[in-house]
């Protein structure tokens, strides 16, 4: 019966692998960094080990006009293809060239929400 809880345990640990991001991580990524314009406050959110997938919102001392501007500049010059853009949200791929398959690679999609001023990011 021990055994089985332990197996449990461990079966359960490796089907959810998610954790709440903190503003130290971003220290840990600097490709996530440009997307981040004139922190005002970070917003914790949630890295997805198992999917790779990381995400955290934060409020910008700029409005989301400008905040888009020098997102889309920046992201350009450092390799970033733009992919959507719509009024509160734009969207952004690049070639990691880890594989071939088309369509891989890094995404990251930057959502505005216009009732809280929030930048929401995610990153895959």
């Amino acid at each position: 019966m021990v055994v089985l809880s332990v197996l449990f345990g461990i079966c359960l640990r490796l089907v959810d692998e998610r954790v709440e991001t903190t503003e130290a991580d971003l220290q840990k990524y600097p490709e996530i960094q440009l997307f981040v314009i004139e922190m005002e406050r970070f917003v914790p959110g949630e890295a997805d080990l198992d999917i790779g997938t990381f995400s955290f919102s934060y409020v910008s001392r700029l409005t989301k006009e400008t905040v888009f501007e020098i997102i889309a500049d920046e992201a350009v010059q450092q390799g970033w293809t733009p992919d959507e853009r719509y009024d509160s949200q734009i969207s952004f791929r690049r070639n990691t060239g880890k594989n071939s398959v088309p369509q891989s690679g890094d995404l990251v999609v930057i959502s505005y929400r216009e009732d809280s001023g929030v930048f929401d990011v995610w990153w895959q």
